[in-house]
């Protein structure tokens, strides 16, 4: 049977995400209003509607509808939700837990887990029957996380152990965290008609003067003080973003109340806003996840539920050989010695491999550290949704039909930061973009690419690698490594259109494809020497080395591409027919909590959607 949420209940000012389309159509009568775009959880009311249905009196009519709503839903062996702002119970019996919906971001109330329920109100009383869910052993490994504790200790716990590491690691520079949290809350709170580009304008500012405190002759932040500037900021511009178009919303329906902000109840306050900030998920590290990912990590009460420890030791299961590997390459390819007067003295081929082995080991450092940052996400359950919300690194789940009724297979999607097998084996620079730092990828494609003040696809892809130039920091490296991206994607697409689309299926796409592979991986050697070396004199000084060999290679893809690819009539260029899929990449299933079987459906299903994109 199809869950679903009725629009006329939204009306009444209730909602029951447990009752069917059809038992709700049975309550009230009329046409359903049609959805709204939705903050929060898929599927679920928009927050505008909440906020409306929260200005009702209408409790004696409320109560009457939520009692066939609790019949329906108790007759389908499913607890019941109860939604009602500003509603609170003066008593409850039954042994009810009260909590705050995990969904939400609004004090409504919601009872759970208890065989028979009374509430008395004001001026009525109402109960109803609700069976009991059987109980479940926690799947949690050792009970070393915080997921199995209540909602406001999950919450506090975490920001008490972020904060006690960055003021252990980063000491007086902690204020600048705590600045840049202060101020874009109030950003958002009394800006927030344009709380999304103050604040991407404010936190990217902050971070230009971050850097500058050195030549400014004021204390130079430490590495561990970046890192955390270097997350937040993401955190922030996020959060703004995800409020602004709410806020938009509810000016657009014309029904504010004189003298309240119109996200009262909903927009999290400066409380909230610091527990997100220096939650100790990912608070150096990444994976990077949004306001709404760490809202239902806090509120889920059925955390204690969702298996962990499998796909955790899953998960992990290469992690040693990442960092044995990584001990084993940076004792042997030192990066001090590209900066010495014997090195520029062996040839180009050397070279080349020393550049290769040095990017090898590049890649195997943050595949320690991002494997295990991710580790810590899954012990404690944090962005762990069900298979069919078909969640995304970063954005969470997309799918607005799924549900979450037990029993669910889980996976964590939400917080993959890093896919090794794809980024060293998928066949274009284009793709190896995706499988790296996957978080942080979806941040600038959503925030930066999509809003660039430019059309030209080419571009905003420049804009938006001079962005992640930008946020890295000030050193010159980084800029020439991110700007030659947008010169080998350019020269990929060339071949694509001009060579690829010609070769058909078989054989001659097979070799043209590890071709391809063998030439990305060489031009990922290449950027990434300015990555590691950071001076302008070092990185120009080493392409030097190499003769700028990417460079003149790109040119000379995409002047062979573009002489080859077919033309129209008109004179334009013809698209290309439809490719068949690259041999390689091959993408893995994800890491789930489900079957073998459930496993291999989900793989099949995450491979075929990236066809599709």
């Amino acid at each position: 049977m199809e869950w679903g949420i009725d629009q006329r209940f939204i009306e009444q000012g209730l909602t029951s995400p447990r009752c069917s389309r059809e038992q709700s159509k049975q309550i009230s009568d009329g046409p359903e209003v049609s959805p709204v775009e939705r903050w929060g959880r898929p599927n679920r009311i928009s927050l505008y509607e909440v906020l409306e249905a929260s200005q009702r009196q209408d409790t004696a009519d409320w109560i009457r509808a939520t009692s066939c709503a609790a019949r329906a839903a108790a007759e389908n062996g499913a607890p019941v939700w109860l939604l009602r702002s500003g509603l609170r119970p003066k008593h409850v019996s039954g042994g009810a837990e009260v909590c705050c919906h995990p969904h939400w971001l609004h004090p409504c109330w919601i009872l759970l887990e208890a065989d028979r329920v009374a509430l008395e109100f004001c001026d009525c009383t109402f109960s109803f029957w609700i069976p009991l869910p059987l109980e479940v052993s926690s799947p949690h490994p050792l009970y070393l996380v915080l997921s199995t504790f209540r909602k406001l200790g999950r919450q506090y716990g975490a920001t008490l152990i972020g904060f006690t590491i960055v003021a252990a690691t980063c000491g007086v520079h902690t204020f600048h965290s705590f600045l840049c949290i202060f101020i874009t809350w109030a950003i958002i709170r009394f800006c927030t008609r344009y709380c999304y580009q103050l604040t991407m304008a404010w936190m990217f500012s902050y971070l230009l003067l971050f850097r500058m405190l050195g030549y400014l002759r004021l204390p130079a932040p430490n590495p561990f003080a970046n890192a955390v500037q270097l997350l937040l900021t993401l955190k922030m511009v996020s959060l703004a973003a995800e409020l602004n178009p709410v806020y938009l919303e509810a000016l657009s329906r014309g029904r504010t109340v004189p003298g309240r902000h119109p996200l009262d109840g909903v927009m999290p306050g400066l409380r909230e806003v610091l527990c997100y900030s220096y939650c100790y998920l990912g608070i150096m590290t990444g994976p990077f996840y949004r306001y709404r990912t760490y809202r239902d990590w806090v509120q889920n009460s059925r955390l204690p539920r969702v298996p962990s420890w499998d796909p955790l030791l899953r998960h992990l299961s290469l992690a040693p050989l990442y960092g044995l590997a990584f001990l084993l390459f940076s004792h042997l390819f030192p990066l001090d010695f590209v900066r010495t007067a014997d090195f520029a003295r062996h040839g180009f081929a050397y070279t080349l491999l020393y550049t290769a082995a040095l990017f090898l080991t590049f890649r195997l450092r943050f595949y320690v550290a991002w494997t295990f940052a991710e580790g810590a996400c899954i012990a404690s359950g944090l962005g762990a949704y069900p298979v069919s919300a078909r969640s995304r690194p970063g954005n969470g789940p997309t799918d607005p039909s799924y549900t979450d009724s037990e029993p669910q297979d889980y996976d964590y999607e939400t917080i993959r930061n890093i896919d090794p097998y794809n980024t060293d084996f998928c066949s274009s620079v284009k793709d190896g973009m995706k499988y790296w730092n996957m978080t942080v990828q979806w941040w600038l494609a959503t925030y930066i690419y999509h809003r660039a003040p430019v059309k030209a696809k080419l571009l905003r892809i420049g804009w938006t690698m001079l962005v992640s130039a930008f946020w890295h920091g000030l050193h010159p490296g980084y800029y020439l490594s991110f700007l030659t991206i947008p010169v080998c994607l350019a020269a990929e697409g060339a071949m694509e259109r001009g060579v690829q689309a010609r070769l058909g299926a078989g054989y001659p796409l097979r070799a043209y494809s590890w071709l391809q592979w063998f030439w990305k991986m060489r031009a990922y050697d290449y950027m990434a020497a300015g990555f590691v070396l950071l001076t302008l004199h070092d990185t120009l000084a080493h392409w030097r080395l190499l003769y700028f060999y990417q460079h003149l290679l790109c040119l000379a893809f995409f002047t062979v591409g573009y002489a080859l690819t077919p033309r129209s009539r008109s004179g334009g260029i013809r698209p290309p027919p439809a490719l068949s899929p690259t041999p390689i990449p091959f993408t893995p299933p994800p890491f789930t909590s489900s079957r073998p079987e459930a496993q291999e459906q989900g793989g099949v299903r995450r491979r075929g959607s990236q066809r599709e994109e």
